[in-house]
């Protein structure tokens, strides 16, 4: 009998973990969870009171309620290729699995067996990222969805070959040298991801954020801060001389990606190959991120939030009660701690019908510290799936950040 292993990198990262691993039980026989932070992550962990070695309980709880035996692997990590070749090499079957902790899997069993007696050395899923349920991103309306390895043949590949295979995230880092492509693919998807990336709520979504953001400025410099700009940063204590590391944080949970961005990236929106029922395993997941969402738009009205200037501030205001939650009448209405130069606001919409993205440039009217928004009529557009308001300060002070209140 064939057995199967997994491996899963992870920091925190528990938001959707629950009906991931649901979707792979019965297919493995051991998990193993490479877990603990990034090194030039640790002093902004410790200072916001993390663990770099260990994620919070929650994540361990929702791993021994799943049911799928584990074994784990704590220690901090120099980047990406280190800990996914960590967690390869540690799987012990001749068949290795790749999970991330925001994927949904539904097997094409036919396909896989066939997989499994072709000789072939990856298996590869279908992967496209959710919009929200029934919509997907695709880069057309005809062909198949972009596909990324699931399963390996380890007698084939080795840990560090099989990073060739996998998309990730490097930034300011690379691969191991001397690592060659050549495997051979199975032709047909064993699988369909369900990709829900975008559907963390604001504290998962945060710390991704952090994540996201900080290995882009180690290669790049922290555009915020006039001395650290266009400087790559390998420690981030210089960052942490100008900006707190609790400001830091707070700031990232009003970006983008903590509200489940508001882009396609030159996509197009197409309907979910998989049915309502299929979905139902997974759709509360949405609610559970939009909820989040509103309730931010509430912490917003009840004290003060920090932002990096210029950088866009993110209002999800998808269906109405998120619009309830934050605008009054046609008017939005903010007061900044200091004064500013200049502020600049924008709605931005994913629509299921062409034009799939679109942005509307709204009147802003700046004052002082007090920032006015004039809205259109904000009745939800016919084929809207998700709608966001975001809002550029550069404050006078010229210290890189700032404070908001929403009024």
């Amino acid at each position: 009998m064939t057995s199967f292993s997994a491996y899963l990198s992870i920091y925190n990262d528990w938001d959707l973990l629950g009906p991931a691993l649901a979707s792979m039980k019965g297919r493995i026989q051991e998990l193993v969870v490479v877990d603990g932070a990034y090194e030039w992550m640790v002093p902004y962990l410790q200072a916001v009171g993390k663990d770099p070695l260990r994620s919070d309980p929650a994540l361990y709880e929702i791993i021994e309620t799943s049911g799928i035996p584990a074994r784990f692997i704590n220690r901090c990590w120099a980047n990406e290729p280190e800990k996914r070749i960590a967690g390869y090499a540690a799987c012990q079957t001749d068949y290795v699995f790749r999970v991330d902790a925001d994927e949904i899997l539904f097997f094409n069993e036919k396909a896989f067996d066939a997989y499994l007696s072709s000789g072939q050395a990856i298996g590869e899923m279908e992967m496209p990222l959710y919009d929200s349920p029934g919509y997907v991103h695709a880069q057309d309306q005809v062909s198949g969805f972009g596909k990324q390895p699931l399963i390996f043949d380890a007698r084939q590949l080795r840990p560090e070959e099989h990073l060739q295979y996998l998309w990730l995230v490097l930034t300011a880092d690379t691969l191991p040298k001397g690592v060659k492509g050549g495997a051979t693919f199975y032709p047909e998807p064993v699988a369909f991801n369900a990709h829900l990336s975008t559907w963390r709520t604001a504290t998962g979504a945060s710390q991704r954020a952090a994540f996201y953001s900080m290995n882009w400025v180690r290669a790049n410099g922290f555009p915020w801060v006039e001395e650290l700009s266009g400087k790559p940063i390998a420690d981030f204590r210089e960052i942490f001389e100008y900006i707190s590391p609790r400001h830091f944080s707070s700031a990232l949970a009003r970006g983008a990606v903590a509200n489940g961005h508001f882009s396609i990236l030159g996509n197009v929106i197409r309907k979910s190959p998989l049915s309502t029922e299929q979905e139902a395993s997974f759709a509360h997941l949405y609610e559970n991120h939009l909820a989040s969402s509103f309730e931010l738009n509430e912490q917003a009205r009840a004290g003060e939030q920090i932002f990096l200037a210029g950088s866009p501030i993110f209002f999800n205001i998808s269906r109405e009660d998120g619009r309830l939650s934050l605008l009054k009448d046609k008017e939005f209405r903010l007061i900044t701690a200091d004064q500013s130069s200049v502020a600049r606001s924008k709605l931005h919409y994913i629509n299921a019908e062409a034009p799939f993205e679109s942005t509307l440039d709204l009147e802003t009217k700046l004052e002082g510290n007090e920032i006015e928004i004039l809205l259109p009529d904000m009745a939800p557009m016919p084929s809207e799936i998700r709608c966001g308001l975001s809002v550029s300060i550069w404050p006078l002070s010229g210290k890189g950040f700032g404070s908001f209140i929403v009024i």
